[in-house]
């Protein structure tokens, strides 16, 4: 399963979806600060996980969608 967590912030319901999906899936947190981009993606590498990426990106530039524009699930 893919999610998308947009306004992700900080990366807590990024970070919690993970878990969620195991490694078999995978997340995409976007955000639109990007000084807090940096703090996400360390509290998940911290958390030992893999599948969690994070973007930068407003909900309105679209650049955070995969070449597909698709995702199965979304948190906001």
């Amino acid at each position: 399963m893919r999610v998308l967590d947009v306004a992700c912030g900080p990366g807590d319901v990024s970070i919690a979806a993970a878990h969620l999906v195991g490694p078999a899936g995978s997340v995409t947190g976007v955000v639109a600060q990007a000084s807090i981009l940096d703090l996400a993606a360390q509290r998940a590498a911290g958390a030992g996980l893999s599948n969690v990426t994070f973007r930068h990106a407003t909900p309105r530039s679209r650049s955070w969608t995969g070449p597909d524009r698709s995702t199965r699930s979304s948190a906001a």
